[in-house]
């Protein structure tokens, strides 16, 4: 259940909310870069379709059943979050104000999802599947790194490597 929440921090964290009930103290973040986000569109003709799942080291598939997926816009002040969340480290809490450059979209039962009226440009894009086995309750984080053209849909698979 902690590994969930550590996901959910995460969300909230490159989506720009700040709660973070797991860590008293956190790691500094660089200032927001407000400049470099006020030239960011916040709409366009592009979308970004795709599945998550997981293949687990005994040959078994699980999917992204009715979880959230993330596409925040690549900038510097992101690129902080993905690479703390690449290398485990805690993930230091977003301005708020980078919400309103971050979609949002739910999974089917199937892990399929669908972003439409982005803008064109590099995105970071996060999700997590969650399974039980014999050991219990498992998550794992999956992400990628999106480039989206203009006028066209991009599909991904978020999936472990």
């Amino acid at each position: 259940m902690k590994r969930l929440g550590m996901m959910l921090l995460f969300l909230f964290t490159l989506t720009g909310c700040s709660l973070n009930p797991w860590q008293e103290s956190q790691p500094k973040r660089q200032p927001f870069p407000e400049d470099v986000y006020k030239t960011l569109p916040k709409t366009g003709d592009s979308s970004l379709s795709g599945v998550v799942m997981v293949s687990t080291q005994q040959g078994e598939v699980h999917y992204g059943n009715r979880v959230e997926v993330v596409a925040a816009p690549a900038t510097s002040y992101s690129q902080e979050a993905y690479d703390a969340l690449s290398k485990g480290q805690p993930v230091p809490s977003a301005d708020p104000r980078a919400q309103a450059y971050t979609r949002h979209a739910q999974t089917d039962k199937q892990g399929f999802f669908r972003m439409m009226y982005m803008p064109a440009g590099r995105y970071f894009v996060i999700s997590q599947v969650r399974w039980k086995d014999e050991q219990g309750e498992q998550h794992q984080i999956v992400r990628d790194d999106v480039t989206l053209k203009p006028h066209e849909t991009t599909y991904v698979n978020l999936m472990n490597p």
